[in-house]
């Protein structure tokens, strides 16, 4: 089932997306450090075991973030800025709304997207 919002609903989903922005980029920051430490301590090493667990943990919280998201009908533009689609009152994206790390509200697609 598609899922659908007007300006008002998407804007109820700010609050969601400021927290799982930040809970992805506070895991991705942790991932970064843990292959870091793992690669000074060198994967057969005794002492990566803590660390691959905690990797491991990570990697399927962001997993289970971006599920978290999807399930609402929302998709993340990664290749830029984090930039959260949400669908429009048809159930498509393009005619939708956008969400952007800092945001207080959300943007129409249409007029984005035409800049």
């Amino acid at each position: 089932m598609k899922k659908a919002y007007d300006v008002e609903s998407a804007g109820r989903l700010v609050p969601f997306l400021q927290a799982t922005h930040r809970e992805i980029r506070e895991r991705a920051d942790r991932v970064r450090r843990l292959e870091n430490k793992l690669r000074l301590v060198g994967a057969d090493d005794p002492e990566s075991t803590p660390i691959q667990a905690d990797l491991s943990t990570q990697r399927r919280e962001i997993r289970q973030a971006k599920r978290d998201l999807s399930r609402l009908g929302c998709e993340i533009d990664e290749l830029g800025t984090f930039q959260v689609l949400i669908p429009g009152v048809d159930g498509r994206l393009e005619s939708g709304y956008l969400w952007a790390p800092g945001d207080t509200q959300v943007r129409t697609a249409e007029t984005d997207t035409a800049a």
